[in-house]
């Protein structure tokens, strides 16, 4: 907060699908990052929580026409996490770009704003973020905390 109250409004307004299925988040490791789910649970357990600042760029457009708000500058502690929960999996040695998805490519039918539009827009220049957490999703419902971690 009050960059999160911000985002999702922002989020509600630009893609209200993306927005009803998942709040404003910045992904750390996907499915396809980890071989061992039982190991990355024991590793967030294990976890002292840490505030991660991210700088954000400015709005970008992506493929499909999505539009994020990347992060910029080094992401040393969003790296570290990642290396972290990951060790030993097949994403480590992904490195993905932390970034915040404002369109998503595949509810373009139904955005509530064009890209030019959203990206004429003011955007949070920083953001915190305070608790990874474990999501899941059945089967096109919204995303919810995992039932166990």
């Amino acid at each position: 907060e009050p960059e999160r109250t911000a985002l999702d409004a922002l989020r509600a307004r630009a893609d209200p699908v993306q927005h009803a299925l998942i709040g404003a988040h910045v992904t750390l490791v996907r499915d396809e990052d980890v071989a061992d789910w039982d190991a990355v649970r024991a590793r967030l357990a294990r976890l002292e929580p840490r505030a991660i600042e991210l700088e954000l760029g400015p709005p970008t457009e992506l493929e499909g026409g999505a539009v994020a708000l990347p992060a910029r500058g080094p992401c040393a502690g969003f790296e570290a996490l990642r290396a972290a929960l990951l060790a030993g999996q097949p994403g480590l040695a992904r490195t993905p770009t932390p970034h915040i998805t404002l369109l998503h490519p595949r509810n373009r039918a139904r955005w509530g704003l064009t890209a030019a539009e959203l990206l004429a827009l003011p955007q949070p220049a920083r953001v915190t973020l305070t608790a990874p957490v474990l999501i899941e999703q059945e089967s096109g419902k919204p995303w919810e905390l995992a039932k166990r971690l």
